[in-house]
């Protein structure tokens, strides 16, 4: 959203933002190749997710049963390779 915003106050004659937009554009498109998310597992995005939010297992307990998580979680932990040490991460 960001960037489209940018884009389109670009559009709206604030060509002063062109090299913002386009370094953006740049270090978005490095991401994107370095972590390409089509190449990951349903396990592996969730890690990521959780390593990028901080968040633990019992942070999960809202959205889920907390023995449905407690079954996915230390899957993710461990098949992602980092093992996690304790059931709760």
């Amino acid at each position: 959203m960001l960037i489209e915003s940018l884009i389109d106050r670009k559009n709206a004659g604030e060509t002063h933002l062109f090299p913002i937009i386009e370094s953006l554009g740049d270090s978005i498109e490095k991401f994107e190749k370095k972590y390409p998310v089509e190449n990951l597992s349903s396990i592996e995005k969730l890690k990521f997710l959780m390593e990028q939010n901080n968040h633990r297992q019992v942070d999960l307990y809202d959205i889920a049963a907390k023995s449905d998580i407690s079954n996915i979680v230390p899957t993710v932990m461990y098949n992602a390779g980092s093992p996690c040490l304790s059931r709760i991460c």
